[in-house]
């Protein structure tokens, strides 16, 4: 539409009037429909925008309060601990006594009156001694201020102590390692020296060795970490290394550290669960050769008992050190069973000292059906002897049958022929 003004030219009120009578031409939908989809897609990419610098700003805020607060915070105690030096002393409290104000005194000579003698300064009472009041404190009082820590400083906190925990394991590890690399491993024991070091983290050096014996592929290490397990493992360790002296290839350095580890209880614990009759004899033989009286018991409770009897006897072949004279102790003051089984291993262990010992209670009549019970299974000549002698000594004749009677009862006995009662 065009139009044509006045030749003298419009006033401003003609050109409203004639701008209020045109007709616009009306815009294609198309055009409009694609200016607002245009529209929207600036609108909200600007959103967007503005949201993310929105909450980078305030992580970024963040962050720098938790940084502050991480690096002042040693500042802020030394300040307070600064301030604490110069406030009074608190009864009950930690700071620390007032700090009184000293006057510097020139450089002049101190007349010789005025210097307190020796005696008036340890005099408690003397007049010399300043004596200082210390403020007490109220219930209503309170001398620390502190607030709980926000989420920030916890979360900072946490991811401080896993880094250092992170780093100390790896300093832990470096230096188990150095001390895998010297065992020697044609020994059983590792002197005090060696482990040391790794003492001061005994649990988690007891479970890093625990995993490299059973997954390091290194046979010389995993021999290595058994034997360091038997001073520095504990009871979790027991499982484990009975499952090695089961194998034949660890079998020898596992079982000193399971004898080692294993109390007298937890061993015949073991021993009654094993099926191996050889490791089930190096046990109980391991337990009566630690010579106390807990140990012995439950070994003679094993030579009671008629499904292990005869395992726990020939484990006495393979005892180093046995305890003889708790053994005669069982002999004299236990109940019957314990005195009768106490009998058994006394006459396998044969000793000549032993059979004299029997041969002198058998004569007292003190036990006597126990001292026959170990002498009859003694195969050495004193001991053979006198059991011939006492077959046809009337005084020792009842003793001595009554003795064979319950060995042939309870035990493949077949050390002595079975004498017969001839008549005459």
């Amino acid at each position: 539409m065009t139009l044509d003004p006045a030749p003298g030219g419009p006033d401003e009120e003609g050109l409203d009037q004639l701008l209020a009578e045109a007709r616009w031409p009306r815009p294609e939908q198309t055009r409009v429909t694609r200016l607002r989809g245009r529209w929207q897609v600036l609108s909200a990419a600007r959103r967007r925008r503005l949201r993310l610098f929105r909450i980078s700003t305030v992580l970024a805020a963040g962050l720098a309060g938790a940084l502050l607060v991480w690096w002042t915070f040693p500042v802020a105690q030394d300040r307070v601990a600064v301030d604490d030096l110069a406030t009074p002393a608190i009864t009950g409290n930690r700071h620390s006594p007032p700090i009184e104000k000293t006057t510097i005194v020139p450089d002049e000579r101190i007349a010789a009156d005025k210097i307190p003698s020796a005696a008036a300064i340890v005099q408690p009472d003397s007049p010399a001694i300043a004596h200082v009041e210390t403020p007490t404190i109220t219930a209503g009082e309170t001398t620390a201020h502190s607030r709980p820590p926000t989420a920030l400083e916890r979360i900072v906190f946490a991811a401080s102590e896993q880094k250092r925990r992170q780093q100390s394991r790896e300093q832990w590890d470096v230096l188990l390692n150095e001390v895998l690399a010297q065992v020697d491993g044609t020994h059983e024991e590792n002197g005090e020296s060696l482990i040391a070091p790794l003492l001061q983290q005994r649990r988690y050096h007891a479970s890093r060795l625990m995993q490299i014996a059973r997954a390091d592929r290194n046979a010389n290490r995993r021999q290595s970490a058994i034997r360091l397990l038997a001073n520095l493992g504990d009871s979790s360790a027991i499982g484990l290394l009975a499952e090695f002296s089961r194998e034949e290839a660890s079998r020898e350095v596992a079982f000193p550290a399971l004898l080692k580890l294993a109390d007298s209880q937890t061993l015949a614990g073991l021993i009654a669960e094993e099926s191996d009759d050889v490791l089930r004899q190096r046990m109980l033989a391991g337990l009566i050769d630690r010579r106390d009286p807990a140990s012995t018991v439950l070994f003679l409770q094993f030579v009671d008992d008629s499904s292990t009897q005869q395992t726990a006897l020939a484990s006495l072949s393979r005892c180093n050190n046995p305890p003889v004279e708790l053994l005669f102790e069982f002999l004299e003051t236990a109940r019957t069973d314990g005195r009768v089984a106490a009998g058994r291993v006394l006459g396998r262990l044969c000793d000549p000292d032993v059979v004299d010992q029997l041969i002198g209670m058998a004569q007292r009549e003190l036990f006597p059906h126990e001292s026959m019970v170990a002498l009859l299974q003694c195969p050495g000549e004193r001991a053979s002897d006198f059991v011939s002698f006492a077959r046809t000594n009337p005084r020792f004749w009842p003793a001595i049958r009554a003795a064979e009677i319950h060995l042939q009862a309870t035990s493949p006995y077949n050390f002595r022929k079975s004498f017969q009662l001839e008549f005459n």
